[in-house]
């Protein structure tokens, strides 16, 4: 026996209106293309020209991430940080992302020597060298003695750092051995530009 007209009609209307709300509450959002594209080249101009021509490097404009590659890294946030503290839920959680560079010469040379498979032992790597990039670290709202609600940097490996803070940067997060976080993107360039849209 097929569904009924009405109950069809209720269950789209249910349908959409979560999805209304997942949209709104989640703010998702489409940009329009032309608006991409003046924000990129306004970045092109101004910092990445200015870092060109400072440092005399061609550096990166770009980070790519395969989606199964954030998929896991959200899941081990959410999937750590409720081992450590059950309460916690997805609202509570975040990513921030970090500019960051590489470092050149010698400290380059040690750092790949120290921690080869954060380089991933990928030749091309070795022109990452003095490039910006990105490194992703999760946060967690955390209210402040004044019981203001903020996204603070923690690490779900760290119970340690699921505490409130005052404020400024954790101790235990800078100075653990392990933080979760995430970067290994693929730099364009030194990769082929040839995918970009933008």
């Amino acid at each position: 026996m097929g569904k009924s007209p009405m109950f069809l009609l209720v269950n789209f209307i249910i349908f959409v209106n979560n999805n209304y709300l997942y949209d709104k509450y989640y703010k998702v959002s489409n940009m329009n293309s032309k608006t991409i594209h003046a924000l990129i080249k306004n970045y092109r101009e101004n910092q990445l020209n200015a870092i060109s021509q400072n440092m005399g490097i061609t550096d990166a404009h770009s980070v790519w991430f395969d989606l199964p590659t954030l998929k896991n890294f959200i899941s081990r946030i959410e999937s750590e940080s409720s081992n450590i503290n059950s309460e916690i839920t997805e609202h509570d959680l975040g990513i921030r992302l970090y500019f960051a560079a590489y470092p050149q010469g010698q400290e380059w040379t040690d750092m790949k020597t120290q921690d080869p498979d954060f380089f991933l032992n990928n030749p091309l790597t070795d022109d990452y060298a003095g490039k910006q990039t990105l490194i992703m670290i999760p946060t967690l709202k955390m209210a402040d003695d004044k019981e203001n609600v903020y996204d603070y940097d923690f690490n779900p490996l760290d119970e340690t750092t699921f505490s409130q803070r005052q404020g400024g940067h954790s101790a235990s997060t800078a100075s653990a051995v392990e933080t979760m976080a995430l970067n290994h993107g693929s730099l364009i360039p030194p990769a082929n530009p040839i995918v970009e849209t933008y």
